[in-house]
């Protein structure tokens, strides 16, 4: 029973809407990634309180919808609709580059400023480095803020 309490991956379940159905990952595993290439481009939320990234095929639901989804099967608490301004959450588009993701971009940073999200940037989102290759457009964010607010 002691291993489950460190089992963090998991297979969530096929979220059925507009397109038919989109599987849903939570903390990926590599195996995961294998059923995931399939998509041409992925989406993914990812949940600084809990350290959860979820994962879904992009052309088959967008993050608002996801969101939605996820706060009614109570994977996520309740949070506020427009999720990219939500401090909690990060964003984005990704792609697989061997074992892990890549962060191809963010919505949440494409149209709102650094200061409009100061309390996303100065969360602790290192975690991510275990699933993607790197986290380069938060860095260069996080340093671009520091420099705005001096």
């Amino acid at each position: 029973m002691k291993f489950l309490n460190y089992l963090q991956e998991e297979y969530i379940d096929l979220y059925k809407n507009w397109s038919g159905g989109v599987e849903v990952y939570i903390n990926p595993t590599t195996d995961d990634l294998k059923e995931l290439r399939k998509a041409d481009e992925l989406r993914f939320t990812a949940e600084a309180s809990t350290k959860n990234l979820f994962v879904w095929d992009a052309s088959r639901c967008n993050h608002a919808d996801m969101m939605d989804y996820l706060v009614k099967r109570k994977h996520v608490k309740s949070c506020n609709p427009r999720i990219a301004l939500n401090p909690k959450f990060f964003n984005g588009r990704a792609e697989i580059l061997g074992k892990k993701l890549s962060i191809v971009d963010s919505d949440d940073f494409i149209f709102f400023t650094v200061v409009q999200l100061k309390g996303k940037l100065e969360k602790d989102w290192e975690w991510l480095l275990k699933y993607f290759t790197d986290i380069d457009l938060i860095h260069s964010l996080q340093k671009e803020l520091a420099y705005s607010i001096k």
